[in-house]
This record gives structure tokens, sequence and C-alpha cells, in this order.
């Protein structure tokens, strides 16, 4: 659409050009007196195209930074979201350390149930065989 509008008040430029020129080869110049407002309304239809050609530019940098900050952003989100997958992955990884650790202490826990009924056995063991070596003793 800028482009559009810079070609379109530069053909327009061209064209006024291109008619003072001909009416310059046909013989017929244009002559102040006849036209008094003429020379002013051409260079001001000039001026008023330059600003045209200038406002067309500045509204193509302007999109053009409009762009550049939506891909900035997009590539800010972009990164975003791959940060945000790194930590699901760490926590995920998280989780599954502390699943493993849970599972080790409930093995702990068994291991440790099972040596205190073993430790609770050879105490009655060793009750028992204190008494009969008391009886033993008793009986000599």
């Amino acid at each position: 659409m800028i482009q559009l509008i810079t070609n379109i008040a530069e053909q327009t430029n061209l064209l006024a050009l291109n008619a003072s020129i001909e009416a310059a080869r046909a013989g017929e110049p244009i002559q102040p007196i006849s036209y008094p407002n003429y020379w002013a309304l051409v260079n001001e239809a000039g001026n008023i195209f330059g600003k045209i050609i200038v406002s067309a530019e500045q509204l193509r940098d302007g999109n053009e930074s409009i762009v550049r900050s939506i891909h900035d952003i997009t590539k800010n989100t972009h990164d975003i979201v791959s940060s945000n997958q790194e930590i699901v992955t760490f926590i995920y990884q998280l989780e599954q350390m502390i699943d493993d650790i849970v599972e080790s202490t409930k093995d702990q826990v068994q291991a440790f149930e099972k040596i205190t009924q073993v430790t609770a056995s050879m105490q009655e063991l060793s009750n028992e065989l204190r008494e009969l070596i008391n009886k033993m003793n008793q009986a000599r």
C-alpha cells in the first residue's frame, strides 16, 4: 500500500513535469501572466507530493519497525516456551528421583523391620539359653 502511494505520487509529479515539457515543445510555453497561479500551483503540488512520499516512507519505516518488534516478541515467546519445557522436563526428572527415594526408603524400612524381628527372636533365644544354663547350674 505504501509503495502504491509512493508510485502514484511520483507518477503524478512526472505527469505534471511532462505536461510542462510538452507545452513548451508545442511552442506554447505557459505564461505566468496568463496563468498567474500556475507556477505556485506546480510548486505546491510538488511540495505536497514530496510530503506524501516522505510520509509514505515514514509509514513504511514504522511498519518495518512494527514487524521487527513482532518478530522479537515471537522469538522471546518461543524462548519462554522452550524454557518452560526444560523446567517441566526437570520437574519430571525430579519427581522420578523422589519416587526412587521413596521406594528405596520403603525397602529400607522393611529391612529394618526384619532386623528388628530377627533381633527379637535372638533375644528370646538368648533368654531361653540363659534359663537352661541356670537350670543346669542348679542341677549340679
